[in-house]
């Protein structure tokens, strides 16, 4: 009964609060380098909710428990390194509540605090692997894309 439980919490409360915490990742790094505007969007489907904050949009589809998507725009065109700090601060943003969580479980060892951190690990790591599927390019394809574009210009 214990393993249903946690599966439940996984899909219903981590996989999402999850990908709100890479995202925010994203956000953070478009702040960073002065976007004009940041969307950051949770799950697929019809708009369920959506909250202003300034210039930044945060929008909660039907389906919240996979995906998630943050776009920023400027008026002043980004600078590769802008790019890639965008795209690098989703996957160190997961990274950082990784370890925030394992030390937290290391203290106070409970399975939702581990499934929690490894979790976050594993966006991390995966989202870092480059791989570009149709139009869907991770995080990782993107920063060495920026990268490999600056070194052979």
């Amino acid at each position: 009964m214990n393993t249903i439980i946690l599966l439940i919490y996984l899909f219903v409360f981590v996989s999402p609060m999850s990908t709100f915490i890479h995202e925010c990742g994203h956000a953070f790094g478009a702040k960073l380098v002065q976007a004009d505007q940041i969307k950051l969007t949770i799950g697929y489907g019809k708009e369920k909710c959506s909250i202003r904050l300034k210039n930044m949009f945060i929008i909660l589809r039907t389906n919240i428990f996979f995906g998630g998507l943050t776009e920023s725009e400027r008026n002043k065109p980004y600078k590769p390194w802008e790019i890639a700090c965008i795209t690098v601060c989703g996957p160190l943003m997961n990274s950082l509540f990784t370890l925030i969580f394992y030390m937290i479980y290391t203290k106070y060892a409970s399975e939702y605090i581990l499934v929690f951190s490894l979790l976050n690990g594993w966006m991390a790591f995966a989202n870092l692997v480059p791989y570009k599927i149709k139009n869907k390019m991770s995080d990782g394809y993107i920063f060495l894309n920026v990268l490999f574009n600056q070194l052979f210009k």
